[in-house]
């Protein structure tokens, strides 16, 4: 008769912690893990910047509105002196005759440049202007000459009655009412695009007699 046995079964314990045998996810489980984790942020990034970007702005690809360049009188006029003395002939005699003449210059090729001649302005009393003419385009910045031809033999010429008169040239490249440079366009990105007037003045004194000009 043998012996009964007195062992005791033994349960084997996992691998602890520290233990370098403990199982570990295979290389292609930890790459894909990655994988999944790389593209979620890209997700969230991509969601975030849809909301800060608007969707439907479009740049533009027009050039920058143009901007008007001003008008300018070309010195010397003629006659290059703001005073002198015209005589109409009253008592015996000849009138005089004289010419005033101006040119201009604008950077603009396209514009279309007037001069308005004044005789004795006043906005109440005489606001109107007494010639208008349009100053030759030759595709160059200088525009003119335009000369007014003031003849005091003229009946009805305003410069005859004798008196001290205002004669004076304004210039424009574009539209004037009252005298006052009227804006090309109101472009509501880039703003106000004016004209411009340029302006010059003789006094001429209208006195009796025979003419002495030369």
């Amino acid at each position: 008769m043998h012996p009964a046995s007195t062992a005791t079964p033994v349960s084997c314990p996992g691998p602890g912690p520290g233990d370098s045998s403990a199982r570990k996810p295979a290389p292609d489980q930890r790459f894909w893990s990655r994988r999944v984790m790389a593209s979620g942020l890209l997700t969230a990034m991509a969601i975030m910047l849809g909301c800060l970007v608007p969707q439907d702005f479009v740049f533009s690809d027009d050039p920058p509105p143009f901007k008007n360049n001003p008008v300018k009188i070309v010195l010397p006029v003629e006659p290059d002196r703001t005073t002198l003395t015209l005589n109409n002939g009253v008592g015996g005699g000849t009138a005089c005759a004289q010419d005033f003449t101006i040119s201009a210059t604008d950077p603009d090729l396209n514009d279309t440049i007037t001069v308005q001649w004044f005789v004795d302005y006043d906005q109440n009393l005489n606001p109107r202007y007494f010639r208008e003419f349009l100053l030759a385009n030759a595709g160059s910045p200088v525009r003119g000459p335009n000369t007014l031809h003031m003849d005091l033999n003229s009946p009805g010429n305003p410069l005859t009655q004798q008196a001290t008169h205002v004669l004076e040239a304004l210039v424009a490249d574009g539209q004037l009412i009252n005298r006052e440079p009227q804006l090309k366009s109101d472009d509501p990105d880039a703003g106000p695009n004016p004209s411009y007037v340029d302006r010059y003045v003789w006094v001429v004194k209208t006195e009796p007699g025979d003419c002495q000009l030369p």
